[in-house]
């Protein structure tokens, strides 16, 4: 069983109760919010991951977090240890939650007739989402924990965005930008130096980075695109190089586009930060640029 973060999905690390290891996996689905042809949902799993055999009657208090707001905060209540919540975005307004209760906590429930379904302004936009899940009954439905099993998941939803641009011979070429942490703009390809640079919002305060386990962006080209097709790349944020291992290439994902990622991990954004607050204030922005080596 691997635990840590992924695209759309999150597994912390177990924690231990009387004698046994408890872990759940949260999922939001799907990966790619704009993605229309398939529904919408959040599914939380509670699981013991040496024997991978789900916990029963759990009773979940879950809280979902987006850009320092909290979108909701319930109790949803599993028996078999699979929770699926279906969800109806809307672009304003209250979120309204539907289905059946069960008694102890009121956590909302579903039955074969009755799904948990959740409408409001949820999944309108990619970026990171915080799923705080705290587990207060397991094995019998009236087992209230004295202490809830907490744990933080971390899920990114990506956002793909769409930039056309010139090469130098003064032929169209197409990039996409697939962003799992905030919208992009001001996308740019300077033919002249072989470089692209694109910005997002970013808080570069520690509590922020202290939140955010990686800040993930994926560049598309097309792989006909021969100026660019170079063997290797430096990155920067903000004026600042990259280590090499921040900037991977993928070839093989998507048959007629390389892809090359930016994967910066939370102590790498703690170094950007040091490095900044040498220089002057901290910006309010990430500018990423791609430089295509020799």
């Amino acid at each position: 069983q691997a635990f840590g973060h992924g695209l759309s999905i999150d597994t912390p690390p177990p924690v231990n109760y009387q004698g046994r290891d408890i872990t759940i996996t949260a999922e939001m689905l799907p990966a790619f919010y704009d993605d229309e042809g398939i529904d919408k949902q959040i599914k939380i799993r509670a699981f013991d991951p040496k024997t991978g055999e789900n916990i029963k009657n759990v009773n979940f208090l879950i809280g979902l977090n987006y850009k320092d707001e909290m979108i909701f905060r319930n109790f949803f209540f599993a028996q078999n240890g699979d929770l699926t919540i279906k969800v109806y975005p809307t672009s304003e307004g209250e979120i309204e939650i539907s289905g059946e209760k069960e008694p102890l906590l009121g956590g909302w429930t579903a039955t074969d007739e009755k799904p948990i379904e959740l409408r409001g302004p949820v999944f309108n936009s990619g970026g990171l989402y915080h799923l705080e899940i705290a587990i207060r009954t397991v094995d019998e439905p009236d087992n209230l924990l004295d202490e809830p099993i907490k744990y933080d998941a971390y899920i990114s939803i990506g956002h793909t965005t769409y930039h056309d641009q010139k090469t130098k011979d003064g032929q169209d070429v197409e990039f996409r930008v697939r962003s799992y942490y905030d919208t992009i703009t001001n996308f740019q390809y300077n033919p002249k130096g072989n470089t692209i640079s694109f910005e997002m919002p970013f808080d570069w305060s520690e509590q922020n980075i202290s939140q955010i386990p990686y800040v993930h962006e994926e560049l598309l080209f097309p792989k006909h695109f021969a100026d660019l097709l170079t063997p290797s790349y430096k990155g920067q944020v903000n004026g600042i190089d990259l280590f090499k291992s921040s900037i991977t290439v993928d070839d093989y994902s998507v048959g007629d586009s390389r892809i090359v990622h930016f994967l910066l991990v939370q102590d790498h954004l703690k170094v950007l930060r040091d490095q900044q607050k040498k220089i002057g204030d901290l910006p309010n922005y990430m500018k990423f640029k791609l430089i295509a080596s020799d």
